[in-house]
């Protein structure tokens, strides 16, 4: 069997070495160096050379029929569903839910008619059983939360009516019953660069005490406020107008915490805005806007611990080049705290530098993305924002952290790497404290896979995707692993 190693290339970079096999490696160049004849030594290079190059077709037409493989360091994975819509197409797990019964994953499925239908999946979190699912909706799923005995989806609702609808859908958790939705349909008119419809939707959604608060666009920027109980709507601010999208979302018990963008135009790039609200009645109590061009790339951008709200997203620098952004503000006045723009990161055309998710753990703040075009976690203190350490996963062209989460000591990101010019789904836990890599799983399958979310749960970590096969195409991919790890490789930056 081939040995899949990690190596050190430059910059303390890892390298994968997917198909040679070092004893074999080790014992034809004990061969070579032996007193024979070059002829013979020629003779045996070639030999190897040539089934290792045979051995890479071989893996090549396994992964091209769906027949995946791992790439891991301590992989340990308890359970895997992967559903195919009916059809060879793109189907995905966008968001998950942990709860300590029940697991939840939202996302999209592509019927046998090529349309796109909702998918909600529940599963027994410990063994990994369905228990109930949803695809009974045209239209697509983008976030999940499970509180009190229920769970709230949000997303995009395919309707007769150009742009579709903003709906809110909230099930009972054991048994999958539709217990209310609220959709909001507002006529679109085309987009000024595709000629498309604006399509209506909620992005995302956060829970507390009697109220749900999702977040969108339906015409314009919504933030809506409803009763969990049944629905009705508590209040809605829409004052941005059509121009501002709001992607985040997250509350406490007083205020309610709101981000996204604001643009000049229709079609014309903008700026992050930040907001917080009276949770109960919708009063606007702060505002920041940035003084340069940024956005924030997804739901997962946003979070807040005690009296500190963590924002991560991409901004234009001083020389005309997209680097990522971190900030700290006060929650209770808005001040900002400290931020980190990229500045000590060189400017690069070829370079990406991004960051999607942020967690916050005692007095730490991490933060999840793309940096210099590798999958990336960095750690900041979260008082002084000081950066404690980086670890990077080298990718071959391009690789993205996607979402992060944080549990006993441990941070788990989860996205994507490339390989032979393919997109692989990766998940990584690093230690908290110093950043060392502790386990990683890379699947390999017939490429543009990802890992879009994760989760923890005692002792184990839930991850939402897609895995692609030529039979099947992109499934809507859930995989649970088991946390604890025996032995601490040391890879990364």
């Amino acid at each position: 069997m081939p040995l899949n190693l990690r190596l050190k290339g430059k910059k303390g970079k890892e390298q994968q070495a997917h198909f040679y096999n070092p004893a074999i490696l080790h014992t034809i160049r004990g061969i070579m160096f032996r007193p024979v004849s070059p002829l013979l030594r020629k003779l045996l290079y070639n030999l190897y050379s040539g089934l290792t190059v045979s051995f890479c077709v071989v893996a090549l037409f396994w992964t091209s029929l769906g027949l995946t493989r791992s790439i891991s360091v301590n992989n340990d994975l308890l359970w895997q569903d992967r559903h195919d819509g009916g059809l060879a197409a793109d189907d995905s797990a966008r968001a998950i839910a942990v709860s300590a019964r029940r697991t939840y994953a939202v996302g999209h499925l592509t019927d046998p008619y090529s349309s796109t239908r909702f998918a909600v999946r529940a599963y027994e979190t410990t063994t990994g059983k369905l228990l109930w699912q949803d695809n009974s909706t045209a239209g697509n799923t983008r976030d999940v939360v499970v509180s009190g005995g229920r769970v709230f989806v949000t997303g995009h609702r395919t309707t007769r009516q150009s742009g579709g609808a903003f709906v809110v859908r909230v099930y009972n958790a054991k048994y999958g019953n539709l217990l209310w939705e609220d959709r909001l349909s507002v006529p679109s008119a085309p987009d000024v660069e595709s000629d498309e419809a604006l399509d209506n939707i909620a992005n995302t959604l956060a829970t507390k005490g009697h109220r749900i608060f999702a977040v969108g666009w339906a015409g314009k920027g919504l933030v809506c406020a409803y009763h969990v109980r049944d629905g009705e709507l508590l209040w809605e601010d829409g004052s941005e107008g059509a121009f501002t999208t709001w992607h985040t979302v997250v509350a406490d018990n007083k205020r309610v915490f709101v981000g996204g963008q604001i643009s000049p135009s229709e079609g014309l790039l903008g700026k992050v805005i930040l907001r917080a609200h009276d949770a109960e009645t919708g009063t606007i109590l702060w505002e920041n806007k940035w003084d340069k061009l940024s956005y924030l790339a997804s739901s997962k951008a946003l979070t807040r611990q005690g009296k500190r709200i963590a924002v991560v997203g991409t901004v234009l620098n001083s020389t005309g080049e997209w680097n990522f952004a971190v900030r700290v503000y006060h929650a209770t006045t808005g001040q900002l705290l400290w931020e980190d723009m990229g500045d000590n990161v060189a400017d690069d055309d070829n370079v990406t530098n991004s960051l999607r998710a942020v967690a916050l753990y005692g007095n730490q703040l991490f933060a999840a993305g793309t940096l210099k075009n590798d999958f990336a976690v960095r750690s900041y203190d979260l008082r002084s924002g000081t950066l404690l350490w980086e670890n990077r996963f080298s990718s071959e062209s391009i690789g993205s952290a996607n979402d992060i989460c944080v549990r006993n000591g441990q941070v788990f990101s989860a996205g994507f790497t490339d390989r032979f010019l393919n997109q692989k789904y990766l998940v990584r836990a690093l230690n908290t404290r110093d950043g060392r890599s502790l386990w990683e799983e890379m699947v390999e399958g017939a490429g543009n896979e990802h890992a879009s979310a994760i989760g923890a749960h005692e002792n184990r970590v839930y991850v939402s995707g897609a895995l692609n096969s030529l039979s099947t195409g992109r499934d809507f991919t859930v995989r649970a692993y088991r946390q604890e790890r025996t032995s601490h490789p040391t890879h990364g930056e």
